[in-house]
């Protein structure tokens, strides 16, 4: 759904509705880069849920990127998953 292919009628008059904190870029902008942190997110998703290792990524910045588009979408979300969540802490306890 995020690809060029869906901009004239769903992306450009609406995605800076849908991603409010996204507003300062321009929608084909706003779009892929939703695009691609939905893919990171996608990948560490599957490598988790196919018990594969995760241990030689970036954790730190795939939290980031989990935040940056919660963020964008809502910052009360945001807020909240920052309260709820406990990855922060675990992951500055990594060796």
């Amino acid at each position: 759904m995020f690809t060029a292919r869906h901009d004239g009628r769903l992306w450009t008059p609406h995605i800076t509705t849908l991603f409010p904190g996204g507003h300062q870029e321009a929608p084909g902008v706003l779009r892929n880069r939703v695009r691609q942190d939905l893919e990171t997110i996608r990948r560490l998703r599957n490598r988790v849920a196919h018990h594969e290792p995760i241990f030689t990524r970036n954790l730190a910045a795939d939290l980031r990127t989990i935040f940056d588009l919660i963020e964008m979408r809502s910052p009360e979300t945001a807020d909240l998953a920052r309260i709820l969540e406990d990855a922060t802490q675990i992951l500055s306890e990594r060796p």
